[in-house]
């Protein structure tokens, strides 16, 4: 985590998590990779942002943190979505891969 950003800089990142968090809401729950993508975008700029705070960092970007946190609160339900969506993918891959080779091995007796 960095150290110091100034407060352009660090409303700017602020700015980017949240648009980045718009995107990610308006993806379908199926669209898992479009979401990872984002989700690492979004973990990219957090790493960019300091560990903590001073109280005038605070109080300069508090409208952008109350609307961060509603973002990410929906994002977390998103994400779930997106992971069960995507397990329950593998797991119709899986079974029709099954399902074929019982077959392949079935037809070749």
């Amino acid at each position: 985590m960095s150290t110091a950003l100034e407060p352009q800089q660090l409303q700017a990142s602020l700015r980017k998590l949240i648009v980045l968090s718009q995107a990610m809401l308006a993806l379908d729950p199926d669209q898992y990779h479009p979401m990872k993508a984002r989700l690492d975008a979004r973990e990219a700029i957090i790493q960019t942002l300091p560990s903590q705070l001073t109280m005038a960092e605070k109080n300069s970007v508090l409208p952008l943190l109350v609307e961060l946190k509603a973002l990410d609160d929906h994002l977390k339900t998103r994400l779930i979505q997106a992971r069960n969506a995507y397990c329950k993918t593998l797991r119709q891959i899986h079974f029709t891969q099954e399902v074929l080779t019982t077959y392949q091995v079935t037809a070749r007796r």
